[in-house]
């Protein structure tokens, strides 16, 4: 997929969720698209339309950044569950044995 249909299919989105709302720029598409999966903006966007519901309008500069928001939480954890190590190995060679 090319990034241009990519921000296209982002704009559709954006106009079937808030209609009455003007989508984001291409400059601000494109940074979701290059700082995360598109799951995760997907997940953002999806966010934004649960609050979008619950407590009406909003502000155009506050979904912005609250959709931002969610999708930087999204993959920080998915960064930090990539790199999680255990603390604790255990392994034929470790392991104590009780005599």
């Amino acid at each position: 997929m090319t990034t241009a249909t990519f921000r296209a299919e982002l704009k559709d989105t954006w106009t079937a969720l808030f209609p009455t709302i003007t989508a984001p720029e291409d400059a601000q598409l494109a940074i979701w698209g290059l700082q995360h999966a598109p799951d995760t903006i997907q997940q953002g966007l999806l966010a934004l339309a649960k609050k979008h519901i619950k407590y009406g309008a909003m502000d155009r500069d506050y979904m912005l950044r609250f959709a931002s928001a969610v999708m930087n939480r999204v993959t920080a954890e998915f960064k930090a569950q990539a790199l999680a190590v255990p603390t604790t190995l255990t392994t034929p060679w470790t392991t104590e044995r009780k005599q």
